[in-house]
């Protein structure tokens, strides 16, 4: 029990290194286009294979998991973008709305006289 619990933390953490950027900051840094981790179906099934192999699964059982993982990836990762949308709008629902509260009629008054003022 306790190795399916490992496999679904290490699908969750493949997914989540690929969907918040931290495999695309490493491609930067080491300048190097790294395809086989940089997608989350393909870093996921392999993650879970090397795991479930030194888990002393056997390989058609290893396989087996590690395909249903990497499809599980393609969902959690569509989760993911579906909360980061939801966060998106919210975000700019709550600060925009502050932002232009804040403003007060000197503020309009600087921008449009700066504005005028450039050649």
């Amino acid at each position: 029990m306790s190795d399916l619990k490992d496999i679904c933390l290490l699908t969750l953490s493949c997914v989540l290194a690929n969907h918040m950027g931290l495999i695309s900051a490493i491609e930067e840094v080491i300048k190097r286009k790294l395809p086989i981790i940089d997608c989350v179906k393909c870093l996921s099934f392999w993650s879970v294979l090397i795991f479930c192999l030194f888990s002393g699964l056997d390989v058609i059982t290893s396989v087996a998991i590690s395909f249903f993982s990497s499809y599980i990836a393609i969902w959690l990762e569509l989760f993911f973008g579906f909360i980061d949308n939801c966060y998106e709008k919210i975000y700019n629902a709550i600060y925009k709305e502050s932002a232009t509260s804040t403003q007060t009629d000197s503020d309009y008054k600087d921008t449009e006289s700066t504005k005028d003022a450039l050649p």
